[in-house]
């Protein structure tokens, strides 16, 4: 019978994951965070509110779709807003930007208590069960809409750079319904080498948005970005793009370029709830997209992609910014070629 990851000795863990370094060719210290994420998964698929919840963003193109060759380590995860709040959002959804407001307000107020008073004491209790050897505490900035629960572990690996933390950090929304979204089985990385087939690593069944839908989402932030005459440190945020042209590489793009039905959902949802100074949505994906930035603003992404590679948070030889750059102006171009009937 396999052996539990997280019944290993701190030493034979280590080994384990230096073995499946040499094998896959990744630090150590990411596979380990790596394997932290696969639990973190894991309870949440045991949690009482575990089916409400569904897993997106960039490590759900990583773990899930299986569509993106880099280390994502924070867990993005949309809380169905009428099942979190059924009182104000009932079945519906609102009908004008004052009433999201007033939805949004309740609905962030509850959070911040939610993630202390539940979602905290689940996973102290997963980590308990599970002999996880993991720290759990709430991070809740309420004004700035900011919902972490963050797992800190004893990394037995030395990290490879100061980029990754060994902190896993769960960001909880509660202002979407997670559709679509399809059920994916998630597991360790480190699983993959034949090798260490008696130990048993964290694995998850759990919801995942589509990624014709997570395409969109990224897209149109990354049309906010390029709007921005001003903005704050970039670190990390150059994996935007890097998704987008891997999203493009897969076809995924295309099919969801084409499905315009999408796209305007996504556009109703962020002019509703993430409204941004002088950027319009719905202008957006009807044909004004812009995800290739000008001037300070590239020059950032630049830097901090630059900085992603020497982290070594790409699998394999990655792209050069220029080439990514030049996949999603195509994607731009495809984008509002295909919204405007071109």
């Amino acid at each position: 019978m396999a052996e539990a990851f997280f019944e290993l000795t701190p030493t034979d863990r280590q080994e384990a994951l230096e073995i499946a370094s040499q094998y896959l060719g990744r630090p150590a210290d990411l596979l380990e965070k790596d394997a932290y994420v696969a639990w973190a998964l894991s309870a949440l698929e045991r949690a009482p509110f575990g089916r409400h919840v569904v897993f997106k963003g960039g490590t759900s193109l990583s773990k899930a779709h299986r569509v993106i060759d880099r280390f994502s380590e924070d867990v993005d995860l949309t809380y169905d807003l009428r099942a979190f709040a059924p009182d104000v959002a009932g079945d519906g959804w609102p009908r004008s930007r004052s009433q999201a407001k007033a939805w949004t307000a309740t609905i962030q107020a509850r959070l911040g208590d939610w993630v202390i008073a539940e979602a905290v004491p689940w996973y102290r209790r997963m980590a308990e069960t599970d002999g996880a050897p993991v720290r759990v505490e709430a991070s809740v900035d309420v004004p700035r809409n900011s919902f972490d629960l963050l797992l800190h572990y004893g990394p037995t690996s030395p990290s490879a750079s100061a980029y990754v933390a060994p902190t896993v950090k769960l960001e909880f929304g509660a202002r979407g319904t997670g559709e679509p979204h399809a059920q994916h089985t998630i597991s360790s990385d480190a699983a993959d080498v034949p090798v260490l087939a008696a130990i048993a690593f964290p694995t998850a069944t759990v919801s995942v948005l589509t990624a014709e839908r997570t395409f969109w989402e990224k897209a149109t932030a990354a049309h906010v970005y390029a709007h921005r005459t001003a903005f704050r440190g970039a670190r990390g945020f150059a994996r935007h793009w890097y998704d987008l042209a891997r999203l493009h590489a897969a076809g995924i793009a295309e099919r969801a370029i084409a499905d315009r039905s999408l796209a305007q959902q996504v556009a109703d949802w962020k002019t509703l709830f993430f409204r941004e100074p002088g950027v319009d949505y719905a202008d957006a994906v009807a044909g004004r997209l812009q995800v290739v930035p000008q001037g300070d603003a590239l020059d950032a992404l630049r830097e901090d992609y630059a900085a992603m590679r020497v982290a070594g948070l790409f699998f394999g030889t990655a792209p050069t910014f220029e080439r990514i750059m030049s996949v999603c102006a195509e994607i731009q171009g495809n984008a509002n070629d295909s919204a405007s009937g071109s």
